[in-house]
């Protein structure tokens, strides 16, 4: 469970430098990294358990899995790291290997998207404009209860009614 070898882009994802990490054991390494303070000690536990268990059976259900999680860096700054882990043999013996990459970025474009729907949600619900999303078949993907207000429906029974859309005004 020795860590045997961390590139510098891992290094720079986690702070952590090369010299700090090589020869400690991971589940060590991977309490350094954990967000919330407060699980670290059972955390470091769990890992070591998992990697010894790894080393036992030469497998594990965990492997080849994409796994995300909340680390923090040495400096207190945050970062979500996506993981994936496999066995390694190299001239018998048995090594775990792991892909890392940082996704921080990609779950702040994520959770921007959804609250920017959201806020568009809000406004199309609360307008009293009509609204109408269509296809390009011209079937009513969205419609807002202004539609419904205005077509003395409910827009529930809009939708099944106004395909394609043509049916609602003729």
């Amino acid at each position: 469970g020795l860590v045997t070898e961390w590139n510098p882009a891992l290094a720079e994802m986690t702070g952590l430098p090369r010299e700090e990490v090589v020869g400690r054991p991971i589940w060590e390494v991977h309490a350094r990294l954990i967000a919330d303070p407060t699980r670290a000690e059972r955390m470091t536990g769990a890992v070591r358990s998992v990697v010894e268990a790894f080393f036992r059976a030469g497998d594990a259900a965990w492997l080849h899995r994409r796994m995300e999680r909340k680390v923090r860096r040495p400096d207190g700054s945050e970062c979500i790291l996506s993981s994936e882990y496999f066995p390694v043999r190299i001239g018998g013996e048995l090594f775990l290997g792991g892909f890392f990459q940082d996704v921080t970025e990609r779950h702040e474009a994520e959770r921007a998207r959804r609250e920017s729907e959201a806020r568009y949600r809000a406004l199309a619900e609360s307008t009293q404009d009509m609204i109408v999303l269509l296809d390009r078949e011209g079937r009513i993907l969205y419609a807002n209860p202004a539609v419904a207000r205005e077509l003395g429906r409910p827009v529930a029974e809009v939708f099944p009614l106004a395909s394609p859309w043509e049916s609602l005004v003729h």
